[in-house]
C-alpha cells in the first residue's frame, strides 16, 4: 500500500478497512453523479422490452448483491442484472 498517495475508494466501510492494512491516506468519495451521462435516454420498444422487469439492478460486482439477488430470483422475481 506504500506505493500509492490515496486510496479513494465508495464504499465508507472500508475507510477503517484500508487503514488497517497500511494504507496512510484514504478518501471516501460518495457515488458520483454526472448530468450529461445519467439521464433517461430514448429506447426502442424491443429495448425497453429487453430491459424491463419488476427487479433492476445495475451495479459492480460485490459477493453481497450476488449473494441477494441470486436469493431474490429464488423467490420467483424476474430480475435485470
Amino acid at each position: 500500500m506504500d506505493l500509492y498517495n490515496f486510496c479513494i475508494i465508495t464504499k465508507f466501510y472500508g475507510v477503517a478497512e484500508l487503514k488497517a492494512l497500511g494504507c496512510r491516506h484514504v478518501l471516501f468519495c460518495g457515488n458520483a453523479y454526472d448530468p450529461h451521462c445519467h439521464k433517461p435516454v430514448q429506447l426502442s420498444e424491443g429495448e425497453r422490452q429487453s430491459l424491463e422487469g419488476p427487479v433492476g439492478f445495475f451495479g459492480a460486482f460485490e459477493s453481497e448483491s450476488d449473494e441477494y439477488m441470486y436469493r431474490l430470483s429464488r423467490t420467483g422475481f424476474k430480475i435485470r442484472i
